[in-house]
């Protein structure tokens, strides 16, 4: 006799929360076109976007990053063009900061926002009274400084951050 075995698999799919541009918990350093809410653009070099959040499980970063490279720095850990991260551990406070590693040359970047797993929250950051701005060239920017020499421009051989 034959048996007929039907396996039900369930998959609890997490609700997720979106962070949109303007939430008042994002901050940003540097020159950003902030006219559309729902998608802030920027291309100097050395823009980031900042964010502090706790109770998280995951992290997606909603970016058009177009030819650019950005560094993801998750609690003071570089991540180079990544964007999403699973496994986060919810009783953690994460610091987050998006650096734009590219000249203005290069493009714009768009940035839309952060989702995060149901039940985390944006904290407040502290913010520094500190402002400084550099007026320069490629040199400024990064230009060359992780290629090899002789180095020829691209983006992958530069980065503001550095």
């Amino acid at each position: 006799m034959k048996t007929l075995v039907i396996v039900v698999l369930c998959v609890l799919v997490a609700e997720a929360i979106k962070f949109i541009p303007n939430h008042p918990l994002i901050a940003y350093e540097g020159r950003v076109d902030r006219s559309n809410e729902y998608a802030y653009k920027y291309d100097w070099s050395g823009v980031s976007v900042k964010a502090k959040f706790t109770n998280a499980t995951s992290l997606r970063i909603i970016i058009d990053q177009g030819n650019n490279h950005c560094n993801v720095i998750l609690n003071g850990q570089i991540f180079e063009d990544q964007f999403a991260f699973d496994n986060l551990k919810p009783y953690n406070v994460y610091d987050l900061v998006i650096a734009k590693r590219t000249e203005a040359f290069v493009g714009i970047i768009t940035f839309q926002g952060l989702t995060l797993n149901d039940g985390a929250q944006l904290v407040a950051i502290a913010q520094s009274g500190r402002r400084i701005e550099f007026i320069g060239d490629s040199i400024t920017c990064g230009y060359g400084d992780v290629g090899k020499y002789p180095c020829s421009f691209s983006p992958e051989t530069e980065d503001n951050y550095v």
